[in-house]
């Protein structure tokens, strides 16, 4: 075996850990949290729901990094309290998922409307930890979410498939000569 094919069948198991390591484990990440937030939301459907109250609520900018530069967008922050069998509780969860950071400003006024301070909405909570609680039952990014983490596993197993068979060709050269 020669030099060069070992650093080759070195090069291509390194090439098959990083595709591991970043698609797969990102694709891993991602899905975890959103099987999560879809558990979180199919949970939430049983709950049952008390009047809340919107305390505080304001659209914040968010600057968002991304590869061709720096994004700005809007995020609804809101605040609400309820009570549950006579103990206050406050809380700012909207939904048992993560909520787009980066919004129009019309759809960010819409919402900010319909949470408007004082206004009187249904808050639906955990009836063995009333603590947690949400406005909404929905995680809205999970069907995204999913389809990326299906994508990034698809291509890990790709590259691993792509970079195995040329491991097996090599070794299968180096055996042979």
């Amino acid at each position: 075996m020669t030099n060069e094919n070992l650093m080759t069948l070195l090069l291509l198991l390194m090439g098959i850990g990083v595709h591991l390591l970043f698609f797969g484990g990102s694709g891993g990440y991602v899905l975890y949290h959103t099987i999560r937030a879809r558990r979180k939301a199919a949970a939430s459907m049983n709950w049952p729901s008390v009047p809340g109250k919107i305390v505080s609520s304001q659209i914040v900018e968010m600057v968002v990094r991304d590869s061709d530069g720096t994004n700005r967008g809007l995020q609804l922050d809101a605040e609400y309290e309820y009570t549950v069998n006579g103990i206050p509780y406050i809380n700012d969860k909207r939904t048992p998922g993560k909520v787009a950071k980066n919004i129009p400003y019309k759809k960010a006024q819409e919402v900010a409307d319909h949470y408007a301070v004082d206004k009187i909405v249904p808050v639906y909570y955990n009836p063995q930890n009333p603590q947690e609680s949400y406005l909404e039952r929905e995680a809205p990014l999970s069907n995204l979410t999913l389809i990326i983490g299906i994508i990034l596993l698809v291509i890990a197993a790709c590259g691993v498939c792509a970079f195995g068979t040329m491991t097996a060709r090599l070794i299968g050269t180096m055996i042979s000569g």
